[in-house]
């Protein structure tokens, strides 16, 4: 018996036990077999060409291999220079990366510190316009001393 033909029968068998299992349509199931088919007869009916025995040159084919073996080598020592040289321009840009973000880490903290100067300085404005503030209302409820601070007031305008 045919090995193909064994082969054809299992496979349409297969493909009826698909379809009955719904995991087929019947246009997907016949149309699958059809082609099979096709495919099985085409073969069987294809004149046959006679194989004719070739002469091989040892030499030659050690040359082909040889050769095949030296351009896929360099092919493979181009690609991994070009993923060292992305893996360098990557680092590089990792670094200079981290140099900006240190340089914005030191201006974030300048501007934290001097913040906070600022912050100090104008609470002890402050404090020094609520002791003027204090003061002067002190000087004024002191009916001698305020009539000389009025008067201290008004040359200084």
């Amino acid at each position: 018996m045919n090995l193909n033909l064994i082969f054809y029968t299992l496979y349409c068998c297969i493909i009826a036990v698909l379809y009955f299992f719904a995991q087929l349509t019947l246009v997907s199931a016949l149309l699958i077999t059809a082609l099979s088919a096709l495919m099985v007869f085409r073969n069987k009916f294809s004149p046959q060409n006679p194989k004719t025995e070739v002469e091989i040159d040892p030499h030659a084919t050690i040359t082909n291999v040889a050769d095949n073996i030296t351009k896929a080598t360099s092919k493979n020592a181009i690609g991994a220079a070009e993923v060292a040289f992305y893996v360098d321009s990557l680092a590089k840009e990792i670094d200079g990366c981290y140099s900006e973000s240190e340089s914005v880490n030191q201006a974030t903290q300048a501007l934290s510190h001097n913040s906070s100067e600022l912050t100090n300085n104008i609470t002890t404005v402050n404090q020094a316009m609520i002791q003027t503030a204090k003061s002067l209302d002190l000087c004024r409820s002191t009916p001698a001393i305020g009539h000389r601070a009025n008067r201290l007031v008004i040359k200084l305008h």
